[in-house]
């Protein structure tokens, strides 16, 4: 029994010729490829991976308006850092921790 537009779950749908998707189609080194641009990003720490984020986004012209989050980031580092002190010492700190990690 066939539903408007739906198919039975018994039913095996083929793909065009155009579309093999059968191993020795597909390249080898395509995985290998991904590996290498995803491995260096997955193996940071979070802390590191938030760390490096803020300072991109300041380094292309972002303003931290959250001093808070910014003192979180450098506690992530085990930086002791007092809620009074001024957001460049602190994302200074955070560029010399990231340099060091």
């Amino acid at each position: 029994m066939r539903l408007s537009g739906r198919r039975a779950s018994s039913e095996v749908v083929k793909c065009p010729p155009e579309f093999d998707f059968s191993e020795e189609s597909m390249p080898l080194e395509l995985p290998i490829w991904l590996s290498r641009i995803f491995r260096p990003y997955a193996a940071m720490p979070p802390e590191l991976r938030r760390a490096r984020a803020l300072l991109k986004a300041i380094d292309s012209g972002g303003v931290p308006m959250n001093p808070a989050k910014i003192n979180e980031i450098a506690r992530g580092f085990g930086l002791e850092v007092s809620r009074m002190a001024p957001i460049e010492d602190t994302i200074r700190r955070i560029r010399e921790a990231v340099d060091r990690a």
